[in-house]
């Protein structure tokens, strides 16, 4: 069961988190490479909280950007779904007028929440996953390149199987996901 914004926890010591009741709403999000370094950072709200995840919205604040299977436009909406024993995290996207745009799902090892920021390792591996049913692989190479020189054994290994458990859930229709927000007949 989520918790109501009243209760929400803010620190993370490992994989679960220590119940406190003042976690603010907005957060900082740092993306780190595997080597460690600071990769990406950006802002966000908590809107859904429990012992296995933390929910956010985030509004995308850079210029158009075409990635080729994708367009991210100003205001583009990610509702991103963080877990603390998941190797993986998923970006829902939205339009800002509310059309679906697809999940974003990144190869990480778990995420930490402390002191008001998430943070999280990305494994290069990425799926997105479009709402017509149909995905595409991102950074096979690089994933794979980075598998037999920098990546211990056992990290590649859970990357790969939380890729699989990705592709499955997006087979049969169970990446995570929420309703736009204000939309009268549940989103996507």
């Amino acid at each position: 069961m989520l918790a109501p914004p009243g209760r929400l926890r803010q620190r993370i010591t490992g994989a679960k988190p220590e119940p406190v009741n003042s976690l603010r709403i907005d957060v900082t999000v740092r993306k780190f490479l595997y080597d460690g370094t600071p990769n990406y950072i950006w802002e966000g709200r908590i809107v859904e909280r429990d012992d296995e995840l933390v929910v956010l919205e985030a509004h995308f604040a850079r210029d158009r950007r075409d990635l080729g299977y994708v367009v991210f436009e100003r205001g583009d909406l990610f509702i991103e779904f963080y877990y603390f024993a998941r190797w993986y995290n998923v970006f829902q996207i939205y339009s800002a007028t509310g059309a679906l745009k697809g999940w974003y799902c990144n190869i990480t090892k778990p995420a930490t929440l402390v002191d008001g920021e998430i943070r999280f390792t990305d494994m290069a591996l990425d799926l997105f996953a479009y709402p017509d049913g149909s995905s595409l692989a991102l950074d096979v190479e690089e994933f794979e390149q980075h598998a037999t020189s920098l990546y211990s054994p056992s990290d590649t290994e859970r990357a790969r199987a939380a890729f699989e458990e990705l592709r499955a859930l997006h087979r049969v229709g169970k990446l995570p996901s929420r309703p736009f927000p204000g939309a009268a007949d549940g989103g996507g």
